[in-house]
């Protein structure tokens, strides 16, 4: 086994941000060896724990960053983003201009009925989008 030290590792340059400088141009043209002494590694063994807290420092770990949690009140507000929802709320509007132009009598039943699917398929569909994204973590997995 190569016996790279720490040092060697800590003395190759960042170019690009996330490229190691001296990794060869077009590594899948290159054969392993090569890849393996420009990244200061070893076949069999990998890297040494000198190595490896080196590039930790340096990279960070090599982990997917997760997404932002959005707040539930933004999750539900979003389920009224959709135009289906605008023409149904339009015609919430207009049934109640209608009510309100006929004189008020008995109860505006067509502005609560809409008015109360629109806002029960908010709240249902805000509680299953946890459980899609959930299945979805685990897909991915």
């Amino acid at each position: 086994m190569p016996n790279f030290e720490a040092a060697d590792f800590a003395k190759a340059q960042v170019s690009s941000g996330d490229q190691l400088q001296g990794t060869p141009d077009k590594p899948w043209c290159k054969n392993s060896e090569e890849i393996l002494g420009a990244l200061f590694s070893d076949q069999e063994f990998g890297l040494t724990t000198e190595e490896s807290l080196v590039r930790i420092k340096r990279f960070g770990r090599n982990e997917l960053k997760g997404e932002a949690a959005i707040p539930k009140w933004r999750k539900f507000l979003g389920q009224f983003n959709d135009p289906l929802i605008y023409l149904l709320l339009a015609a919430v509007v207009v049934s109640f201009v209608a009510w309100i132009l006929e004189g008020r009598e008995g109860t505006p039943f067509e502005v609560i009925v809409i008015l109360s699917i629109v806002i029960m398929n908010a709240i249902l569909v805000s509680c299953r989008k946890p459980e899609r994204s959930r299945r979805l973590l685990n897909y991915k997995r």
